[in-house]
């Protein structure tokens, strides 16, 4: 029914929503401290900015997607949704890209502030809507194409 299309569509948003923001703000205190062990190496002359940058961003693909993959699993089959292997792996693919969204933003943030005390007041603007309009846009943008992938979610 559509109760059941809008019950799977919030319950997803809300999961998606609750584990990113986590991993937003999860990250700023990793990133906090390599930001004064990157001042020292570059001083040093060790490496530059964009490799430390590079080495930041490509160290969360891992992480990001085991944490993608074990969460994706536990909310799939507590959520009901059908267990086909396309249907999963279009699912782990919005979590996983989505996690990794927010973990940058996270990232990104921590990168803009001076230190971190002034991050964790910026860190209110993850739920503010104009500074969360890039998510939540998108979440309409193909409404039909987006509704159909919900509908073949929670058929049975």
């Amino acid at each position: 029914t559509q109760q059941d299309l809008f019950n799977a569509m919030g319950s997803m948003y809300s999961a998606i929503l609750f584990i990113s923001i986590t991993n937003g703000t999860a990250v700023q205190p990793v990133v906090s401290v390599e930001r004064f062990v990157s001042y020292r190496e570059r001083a040093a002359g060790m490496y530059s900015a964009l490799s430390f940058a590079f080495a930041q961003v490509v160290i969360e693909f891992p992480y990001v997607f085991a944490q993608a993959m074990i969460y994706s699993t536990i909310f799939y089959s507590m959520a009901s949704f059908v267990w086909t292997v396309d249907r999963f792996i279009w699912y782990l693919f919005f979590m996983y890209f989505t996690m990794l969204y927010f973990t940058f933003y996270g990232m990104m943030t921590m990168a803009v502030t001076p230190n971190h005390n002034v991050d964790h007041c910026c860190s209110i603007l993850y739920v503010v809507e104009p500074f969360h309009w890039f998510y939540d846009s998108s979440q309409g943008m193909e409404t039909d194409t987006y509704c159909f992938f919900m509908e073949t979610l929670v058929e049975n």
